[in-house]
């Protein structure tokens, strides 16, 4: 696997923001270039997940196109970057192309556990949080449409909201308040702000009864050859 150095490196070369000649300059002298340090965040955010799991399995999680509808909100001050482009790039040199999440569900295996202990009706659920959290339950209507998303027809989608990591995630994905502090949801009616991993944890647990360890959905994915073969080796070639 390519380290996120080597990433930021072939990014900024294909962009001409620096040459092969003076990288060494920019990295013997330690500067803070805007070039290096920003687009090394993005990388490193994007591959970090290997901190969770350490094998080939923990690129499902953010190497897939999908996470471009939040990766503006994780990086709100680059608010010039090309982020397409930018992980278009860093996945192609990756795989050889643009995953996207049905290409990790097509290798995981299909369990029973996978489906929950209930089918979660939507009124049922915004009863829940409006009984433990306060508010209406059009309050509740953004998390709703998230979680009770009707095209993701495939249970194994799950593994992207319904985990520990993805609980985690949806802090990225939801900035709904006017503070706008990610980790806050904004309780309109009741003009009251509640942490938004603590309602998540609640309808996570209403389906499996817990919350299911991310480890437990990435361990169900079969290793297919695109998945950890580095179609670039951009450590030899830089």
């Amino acid at each position: 696997m390519s380290h996120p150095h080597f990433h930021t490196l072939s990014e900024l070369k294909c962009n001409n923001h620096i040459s092969i000649e003076n990288e060494k300059t920019y990295l013997t002298l330690g500067y803070a270039t805007y070039p290096y340090t920003d687009a090394f965040q993005l990388h490193h955010w994007l591959d970090s997940s290997k901190a969770i799991d350490a094998t080939f399995r923990h690129r499902a999680l953010r190497h897939r196109i999908e996470v471009l509808s939040y990766v503006n909100k994780v990086f709100p001050n680059m608010v010039e970057a090309p982020f397409k482009e930018i992980l278009t790039q860093h996945f192609e040199e990756d795989f050889g192309f643009v995953p996207t999440t049905q290409s990790w569900i097509a290798a995981m295996e299909v369990h029973r556990w996978m489906h929950g202990n209930q089918v979660l009706r939507r009124g049922l659920v915004a009863n829940l949080l409006v009984h433990k959290f306060g508010g209406i339950d059009s309050d509740y209507d953004p998390l709703l449409d998230y979680y009770l998303d009707p095209s993701s027809f495939d249970i194994r989608e799950n593994y992207i909201k319904y985990s520990s990591w993805g609980i985690f995630e949806a802090e990225y994905a939801f900035i709904n308040n006017p503070s706008k502090v990610k980790h806050l949801y904004y309780i309109s009616s009741t003009e009251k702000h509640v942490p938004l991993r603590t309602i998540c944890e609640s309808i996570v647990q209403a389906k499996y009864g817990l919350i299911p360890n991310i480890s437990k959905w990435l361990d169900c994915i079969n290793k297919e050859t695109w998945m950890f073969a580095v179609a670039k080796p951009l450590s030899k070639t830089l």
